[in-house]
């Protein structure tokens, strides 16, 4: 759906985020909504496009979205760093860990690896044995043979 189409979910909307609202009668809305911009409010990570971060002073209040924050940087949490980053038990945006390298979740290994155990491990290719979707780099662990499916090639 475009901005301002009926919606269930995000995943309606075609770039933007599905907002759901109760008008003072008690009706149920949901539409399509962009989400906010540099400089524009906002009252979770979510509100904001993926580039940007909500810069709150403290939740609940409304905050700002702002970039989101370089190697470095002081981060409450992943979603304030940079897509490609983590916010490490420093407290600092650092980068993810590459497939060998120590994890406690799929969050602190870099695109195309996941935390198996407590180190990062590549996906599987297609015909890798899996045991669930995000094992495999298609994002397809077919159930009936528990392998990684090639989505291209439709198994």
């Amino acid at each position: 759906m475009p901005e301002g189409g009926t919606c269930g979910s995000d995943w309606d909307c075609a770039r933007d985020r599905c907002v759901h609202s109760v008008d003072a009668s008690g009706q149920g809305t949901s539409a399509c909504k962009a989400r906010a911009a540099a400089g524009e409010p906002c009252s979770s990570p979510f509100d904001c496009d993926e580039a940007h971060r909500c810069d709150q002073p403290s939740p609940p209040d409304a905050g700002t979205c702002a970039p989101r924050l370089a190697v470095g940087d002081a981060c409450e949490g992943s979603l304030d760093c940079q897509e490609e980053l983590r916010c490490g038990e420093e407290g600092t945006c650092q980068a993810r860990e590459q497939a060998g390298g120590p994890c406690a979740s799929d969050g602190d290994c870099a695109a195309g690896t996941r935390c198996d155990g407590a180190t990062c491990a590549p996906l599987g290719a297609a015909g890798a044995p899996c045991s669930a979707d995000s094992d495999c780099a298609s994002f397809a662990c077919a159930d009936a043979t528990g392998t990684c499916a090639d989505v291209c090639k439709g198994g």
